[in-house]
């Protein structure tokens, strides 16, 4: 058997125990081509399917019966996640783009251009080692969108291959090979260029994320791309969309950038002057270029999904937060609300493109967020980074979805260390050291608390005084909201006004505390007293 043939199979490996045959004679309807009969290849006698072999592959170049192939490969654990090959399926019959116009659209990717069997394009990518399924479509669903493919043709005749990230059932989904029937010597040609292209996942994350026009959004570098190979026919609303987001994005050097961008589409059609029209119309107001994403020109080819992971020169990103999009160089993540006596905010935040841990920032109140000059004051000393200024409305919507997902941790007043915490803790301490054990309800005019049923009486200067006792005199307590926290208010006693306190379960737990901890007290106490009694009673004998 020929080498060529061999290394033809190589390349394409692919499932072995599912594929498809297509028997000739093809039948030709305008650019779609037909075979007389098409099926998974199974034993006649118990049904099962006939393992893939050479003679298979050698079968297809001779041109004596069509051979169809799944990338899926299956490893140990015989789920079939893996893949030698891939391919993006350009499943067209009537277009006027022609194989060489899609060799220019992937010039800087590794892959070879092939016509299908119908007149399509096939694009075919070689693995110096078997990839993950996933990962491979990952990038090429990310490589077929932003060369506009989805522009040029409609989005349901661009298929991956392999079409699933893993699949477990009997039959697979397969790709009519190349060369059927084909010449030998195109073969080792192909062969030969295959091998020189092979490549990793990597490699395709890399060509991902460096394309030619990723400072720009996706939608926009996907209608970039497709112009280049067909031009559209919404020029000058692209072209505004393009201004507008420029504008707002590369204040210094916009129009520089613009008109090298406009250099695409000027012809006998389109001047440099309309080109400069367009720019001069999107500065003259403070437009948004996220109120473009509905625009006829662009909101058929919007991919949020993708849309919020691109990050820009600047570092900024467009964020997604199910409702609105913001344009911000500042990632956005988890808001948490402590639920103290008086409540605070943390919210997780870090530089958009960083890859390190998200930084804690505090807000003390929803009205510091709101404010958003205050806002990036706080962001910027914690993040070490001022987030671009957005129109307050786009803001608040975003607080609001963040106020939605967020998530409030129970903070006890014990553990809090807020000044009004303090004021509460000092609170319960005077009630529970100044409460008179005995029925004297005069006690509560000589500097201390008196308690019936379960209610406390005390005057606000005890509390004061006691404060100044304990060295807390100086710190600025507001005793007034401390009391109205706990929900003391002010009755009439003996004739006076004095301060009235109902017992509440955290201050009950106190009380528990506190009789268990004199219990441990008495008892240690007692013992130490018991412990000297016998020594000296040992010493005196």
């Amino acid at each position: 058997m020929a080498s060529h043939i061999s290394d033809f199979a190589g390349l394409f490996t692919g499932h072995k125990n599912s594929y498809v045959v297509h028997v000739p004679p093809f039948t030709k309807n305008g650019n779609k081509v037909t075979a007389s009969k098409v099926y998974y290849k199974k034993s006649v006698k118990s049904k099962e399917f006939i393992p893939l072999s050479i003679e298979d592959y050698e079968a297809h170049l001779n041109g004596s019966l069509g051979l169809a192939v799944s990338p899926l490969m299956g490893n140990n654990d015989g789920l079939r996640d893996s893949c030698y090959f891939a391919c993006i399926d350009i499943d067209v019959y009537d277009s006027d783009i022609t194989i060489e116009q899609i060799e220019l659209l992937f010039a800087d990717y590794p892959c070879i251009v092939k016509h299908s069997k119908s007149a399509g394009f096939h694009v075919f990518f070689f693995f110096k080692k078997m990839e993950s399924s996933k990962e491979v479509r990952e990038q090429l669903e990310f490589t077929k969108y932003i060369l506009g493919l989805e522009v040029l043709f409609k989005k349901d005749r661009v298929e991956i291959f392999p079409e699933y990230d893993h699949v477990t059932d009997k039959k697979a989904h397969c790709l009519f090979l190349p060369f059927f029937d084909g010449k030998e010597s195109e073969v080792k040609e192909f062969i030969k260029a295959a091998k020189k292209a092979s490549t990793s996942v990597e490699t395709l994350k890399k060509l991902n994320q460096n394309t030619k026009f990723n400072f720009l959004p996706v939608c926009i570098e996907a209608k970039m791309n497709a112009h280049l190979v067909a031009p559209m026919s919404n020029r000058n609303n692209f072209l505004f969309s393009v201004a507008t987001f420029l504008i707002s994005t590369e204040t210094e050097t916009s129009e520089e950038v613009f008109k090298k961008l406009g250099d695409h589409f000027i012809d006998e059609d389109f001047t440099a002057e309309e080109l400069q029209t367009i720019y001069t119309s999107a500065s003259k107001n403070n437009y948004s270029f996220l109120g473009r994403c509905k625009s006829s020109d662009l909101k058929n080819i919007c991919n949020k999904n993708l849309c919020k992971d691109r990050k820009f020169s600047d570092g900024s990103a467009i964020l997604e937060d199910g409702k609105t999009r913001i344009l911000t160089n500042v990632d956005f993540g988890q808001l948490y609300k402590y639920a103290s006596l008086k409540p605070f905010y943390i919210w997780e935040m870090r530089k958009t493109g960083s890859e390190g841990e998200w930084v804690k920032v505090q807000f003390d109140s929803i009205g510091l967020m709101l404010n958003q000059k205050v806002a990036q004051g706080i962001i910027g000393e914690t993040v070490d980074t001022i987030f671009l200024t957005l129109k307050n409305e786009i803001w608040e919507k975003h607080i609001e979805a963040a106020l939605k997902n967020m998530i409030t941790i129970e903070v006890n007043v014990l553990a809090d260390s807020s000044d009004l915490a303090l004021g509460v803790r000092m609170i319960y301490q005077f009630l529970l050291e100044q409460t008179t054990p005995y029925d004297e309800p005069l006690a509560v005019f000589q500097g201390r608390a008196y308690k019936k049923d379960d209610s406390y009486f005390f005057m606000i200067e005890s509390v004061i005084s006691y404060l100044y006792a304990k060295g807390y005199g100086s710190k600025k307590i507001n005793l007034y909201a401390a009391l109205s926290c706990i929900g003391a208010s002010t009755t009439s006693f003996q004739n006076m006004e004095v301060w009235r306190f109902y017992e509440n379960p955290t201050f009950k737990q106190l009380v528990v505390s506190r009789n268990r901890i004199k219990e441990i007290e008495t008892k240690t106490l007692t013992l130490e007293i018991e412990a000297r009694y016998s020594d000296k009673k040992k010493e005196n004998e």
